[in-house]
């Protein structure tokens, strides 16, 4: 490529940088001292003081799946939850998966009352660890950078990001001190347990659930050690894999819930335990444990029945 043409595309990709990075956010965040209800967001503020519990909503111009340039709502993408606190920045990470792409807004719990808490109640809605806090992502993270501030009047940015901004807010906070919500960390932390329960099930198939469970009870993967108490099909239907080039069928799998019992007593949930059936001879072969989406997470054994 001469000097000309590599002039040329560079200023090409400028151009495409630019123009990425004018592009305006296709939604906005609100807050909120309220949980905020999503047909009709109103008691909406941006001023807060310490001690406050806080909401937050992303109000998009379309529904998830078309913003991620997908065809349907099924499977799985990653957003950002981007905290930035008086120019000092973190994120959390956010999968949504199926019934959450089809949405056209998301709550985000940022200091919520334990009670109302609704973050990690949501299958659809998966938060990951957050990167420099080792804690939980979401509501726990947040608490914990908000009750590291000194008093004084705070500026706070949230933003739902996906190689660019797709949504932003801002709001002040105030007080003195903010070291109470230290303590509301702690709570939430037990209200998170609280609140798992088992996925409600994609599809109800006895001999394919039987068949889950006896896959995992001969796994070596520790977070299958103990009794295996419940398996939950979570998807609605098979997920056909073909090849991209011929579209051949190659395999097909699906995606279970398992809930276990380990031999301190308590009990875990691992959901996105995944299973695949090879297609060979013009037919689907035998079922295969072909891995887990999410570590174990403890849920009251009285949960995992209902």
């Amino acid at each position: 490529m001469n000097y000309r043409c590599w002039a040329l595309y560079g200023l090409l990709l400028v151009l495409a940088v630019v123009s990425q990075a004018a592009e305006p956010p296709r939604g906005k965040v609100v807050f909120s001292t309220k949980p905020i209800d999503l047909a009709n967001p109103r008691d909406l503020t941006t001023s807060f003081k310490s001690g406050d519990f806080i909401y937050a909503a992303a109000l998009m111009d379309d529904k998830w799946y078309k913003l991620f340039d997908l065809d349907s709502p099924r499977g799985k993408e990653y957003l950002e939850l981007k905290m930035t606190v008086d120019g000092e920045m973190d994120f959390a990470s956010l999968m949504l998966r199926n019934e959450a792409m089809d949405r056209r807004a998301l709550v985000i719990d940022i200091v919520p009352e334990p009670a109302r808490m609704t973050a990690y109640s949501d299958p659809n809605l998966v938060y990951q660890d957050s990167y420099s806090q080792h804690t939980k992502g979401g509501p726990m993270q947040f608490t914990k950078l908000l009750s590291k501030l000194p008093g004084g009047i705070h500026k706070v940015q949230l933003a739902v990001y996906r190689y660019k901004d797709l949504a932003v807010g801002e709001f002040t906070i105030e007080g003195n001190t903010f070291q109470n919500y230290e303590s509301l960390h702690t709570r939430l932390a037990g209200a998170e347990t609280k609140n798992v329960f088992m996925p409600k099930p994609g599809m109800k198939d006895r001999r394919l659930e039987g068949a889950m469970k006896a896959l995992v009870e001969k796994s070596r993967y520790e977070g299958f050690q103990g009794d295996i108490l419940s398996v939950v099909v979570q998807d609605k239907e098979w997920n056909i894999q073909r090849h991209e080039l011929t579209g051949a069928v190659m395999f097909r799998d699906i995606r279970a819930a398992v809930a276990v019992k380990g031999k301190d007593g308590k009990c875990r949930l691992i959901t996105l335990v995944n299973f695949k059936q090879e297609f060979f001879g013009n037919e689907f072969q035998k079922l295969q444990l072909d891995g887990w989406g999410q570590t174990p997470i403890e849920i009251p054994c009285e949960n995992v029945g209902r």
